[in-house]
């Protein structure tokens, strides 16, 4: 389940869990860095140039690394294990490069801003779900059958199978469909942009912390939503026209399935027709990147100023 290297080994929790408070006093009341945390746990900084410590890290690209989506700040009490584990953080996504990750909170608590994901029980589990699919041989395929029952309970209530169902190879976990394949990793994709492992969401949705999709599992309204190839063509042309350029494999796959998951619940709910593709693409690009789009805008209207005045 971890994605961390071997020599890191963080799910070993023989540090037991600490208790920060008692730990670490400052002259400002208990009010200490992570930083200061590490040292007095005498634990080794990560390099002062930000390089990542020798043991190594396991770098991939997800659905979150290389954009400007803002991780969500999780609240943890954290062990020995994670002041160490948070050292590793800019080898996982190198935007965190010097930055503190671990804010203190509470007289126990912290909280984790940083790329790695939280597990069921509250710690430091490593980065995010790789965002080519290739981390579902290890999460599903080896995983124990409840494992593999859970993860498909899961991301068929978070309405990643469009209303199908699991395959029979997968509920018997000999094999994936395609559509298998699809909804596992669009979970995957969303437990990353939760920032917590798909075990821990799982825990979230059972427990009523994270709402299920409305008319999964029998009754409910059955939606057609544009295929991603079709949504790909829309993003494409949407792309150049708000930011002159072409969108990310990356940007591809999270637009698509946000006009996916948007045209879904539109029809589910039936209060509103979604908008039509093109409307839609051109706002997942402004989304995308609003900097860039406010960016060209202006350059635009310069340009067409200079135009008028020039009498063309």
């Amino acid at each position: 389940m971890p994605r961390y290297t071997n020599k890191l080994n963080p799910m070993d929790q023989s540090g037991g869990t600490q208790d920060p408070a008692n730990q670490n006093q400052s002259a400002q009341g208990g009010q200490t860095t992570a930083s200061q945390d590490v040292q007095n746990m005498n634990l080794t900084d990560a390099p002062a140039d930000g390089s990542t410590p020798s043991s190594g890290v396991i770098p991939k690209q997800t659905t979150v690394t290389g954009t400007n989506f803002k991780v969500p700040g999780r609240v943890i009490v954290p062990n020995k294990n994670d002041f160490h584990n948070a050292q590793y953080d800019s080898g996982f996504d190198p935007s965190f490069k010097g930055k503190n990750t671990l804010s203190r909170t509470g007289a126990a608590t912290y909280t984790y801003y940083g790329p790695q994901l939280i597990d069921e029980y509250g710690h430091l589990a490593g980065p995010g779900y790789d965002a080519g699919g290739a981390d579902i041989n290890s999460e599903f395929h080896q995983a124990s059958k409840s494992d593999q029952q859970m993860l498909l309970n899961s991301a068929l209530k978070m309405g990643f199978y469009f209303g199908q169902k699991p395959s029979g190879a997968a509920l018997s976990g000999t094999g994936t469909s395609n559509t298998d394949d699809n909804a596992i990793q669009m979970f995957f994709d969303y437990s990353t942009r939760a920032g917590r492992t798909w075990r821990a969401v799982s825990g979230m949705l059972n427990q009523g912390l994270i709402a299920p999709a409305t008319g999964v599992g029998g009754g409910g309204p059955r939606v057609s939503v544009v295929s991603k190839e079709e949504a790909a063509k829309g993003l494409y042309d949407a792309f150049y026209t708000i930011l002159k350029r072409p969108p990310t494999p990356e940007e591809i796959k999270q637009s698509a399935l946000n006009i996916q998951n948007m045209e879904r619940s539109r029809g589910q709910g039936g209060s509103m027709d979604a908008p039509s593709l093109k409307t839609a693409a051109q706002l997942e690009a402004q989304k995308t990147s609003p900097n860039e789009a406010t960016a060209v805008s202006v350059g635009s209207a310069v340009t067409r100023l200079f135009a008028l005045l020039a009498g063309g």
